[in-house]
């Protein structure tokens, strides 16, 4: 079976990419930030819910995903006018 590893911020995004993987039948174990969407609840598998500050130690636990693809995507930026 297929892993993914995914620490989701806001926006849409990050349950976009969960749904899909749930799609395909790919286990999805997860960190989410505080402002992240409730949803991600229902649809990750394994989902722990941390605040910004926290993202640094919880780098170790997300390596032991053992995820089958590991994936860093940049951060959208909000361009301002």
């Amino acid at each position: 079976m297929n892993k993914l590893g995914l620490i989701a911020g806001n926006g849409v995004f990050p349950l976009e990419v969960a749904r899909a993987a749930r799609e395909r039948g790919i286990k999805i174990r997860g960190r989410a930030l505080n402002e992240s969407d409730p949803a991600l609840d229902s649809v990750i598998d394994e989902v722990t819910w941390i605040k910004v500050g926290e993202l640094q130690k919880n780098r170790l636990t997300y390596s032991r995903t053992q995820a089958s693809r590991k994936r860093r995507w940049p951060a959208a930026s909000h361009a301002r006018a």
